[in-house]
């Protein structure tokens, strides 16, 4: 089901225990996504989190690059999808940006988070074509289709326009207002055992 404004669900923020609050966003791409990564993580950085980290908010909005933690080993007798499912469900939110092919090992790491009940944003940046019914389908047509109808996303076919960075900042900014709206809100998890301290 196509995303229409949904922010992250208020219950799946991880602000984090300490002076300055931390709400993580960690993102997920393939190497076709490598730049529009980069251009999520400029607006998440330099639009949002420098406007909340000073002494007023004691707020901070890192970004997790998902294809840099999973250099490291996956956890001790655990697979890969453990790890991502640990930083996903650690962080207030989970960006997974995808093209037209599925990056390896990437729709068993989405199933195994969803198992979990944490909450993806999924942005599908899809092949342009004048007509849509010469579009080919693709490796995430199918495994959209294979998806429940709860299961969100934004479809995008020019990344590069102007709707599109609407669409995107519009997401981006309804996470920062559920942060904001959480600080008067208790921590929703201790320190022990989350992967900013292990």
């Amino acid at each position: 089901m196509p995303l229409g404004l949904p922010g992250a669900d208020p219950t799946a923020l991880r602000p984090q225990v300490g002076g300055i609050k931390r709400f993580p966003v960690f993102i997920s791409y393939g190497e076709e996504a490598k730049d529009l990564k980069r251009r999520v993580k400029r607006l998440v950085e330099e639009a949002i989190d420098s406007q909340l980290t000073h002494d007023l908010w004691q707020i901070h909005i890192p970004v997790i690059d998902w294809r840099e933690i999973a250099a490291q080993a996956a956890p001790r007798g655990g697979k890969t999808n453990d790890l991502f499912v640990k930083w996903a469900g650690y962080s207030s939110a989970t960006i997974v940006l995808l093209f037209d092919r599925m990056p390896p090992g990437t729709a068993e790491e989405l199933r195994a988070a969803m198992d979990e009940g944490i909450e993806l944003k999924v942005f599908w940046i899809r092949r342009r074509r004048w007509l849509k019914a010469l579009r080919p389908r693709t490796e995430v047509d199918r495994f959209l289709e294979q998806q429940s109808d709860d299961f969100k996303y934004l479809e995008i076919e020019d990344p590069d326009s102007e709707q599109a960075w609407i669409e995107i900042t519009a997401n981006l900014v309804s996470v920062l207002l559920r942060v904001v709206r959480g600080q008067t809100m208790e921590p929703l998890f201790e320190t022990r055992g989350n992967p900013w301290t292990s």
